[in-house]
């Protein structure tokens, strides 16, 4: 849960982003902005168009299957007692390369793969936007590296 000054701010980092990257950023203002104190916030003077992108729907088909790439099983990270830190050690990786993605709509996600990416150092692509992960996966298909996809997302209501 999150004030309305937080959430205000999260999304105008998002629509910025969005202006840079797309040019345009559907948003109704009216749904935006909260009723009580709403002139506070960093959206209330922003002005906003609101149109739907069209096809909505897509058929969803999971990734791995559609570009059929063998699925591994999880990776499970341990941590000690003592820390809930884990620091990597590049020598003790059995990966060449660690791919971070997200996929975000307020920006959380980035954050967090900004934080997650960093943590990697030189062993570590992205963050990417999950829609480069298919051309990335072709990429890489090819070589004789192996590699680590980590996918962040953020999920809110009933996620």
């Amino acid at each position: 849960m999150v004030d309305h000054h937080t959430a205000s701010n999260s999304f105008a980092d998002f629509y910025q982003e969005e202006i840079k990257q797309r040019g345009k950023c559907p948003a109704d203002w009216v749904w935006l902005v909260p009723p009580a104190g709403g002139s506070m916030t960093s959206v209330f003077h922003q002005e906003m168009l609101h149109f739907i992108i069209k096809p909505q729907y897509r058929p969803v088909v999971d990734m791995w299957e559609e570009l059929g790439i063998n699925v591994p099983s999880p990776v499970t990270v341990e941590t000690s007692s003592t820390s809930d830190v884990v620091q990597f050690e590049k020598e003790k990786c059995i990966y060449d390369k660690i791919i971070v993605c997200y996929g975000s709509e307020t920006g959380t996600s980035l954050k967090y793969a900004n934080i997650v990416g960093g943590s990697f150092g030189d062993n570590c692509v992205g963050p990417l936007q999950m829609n480069e992960v298919p051309s990335l996966i072709k990429l890489y298909s090819g070589s004789n590296e192996s590699y680590l996809l980590i996918v962040i997302t953020s999920t809110f209501g009933k996620g």
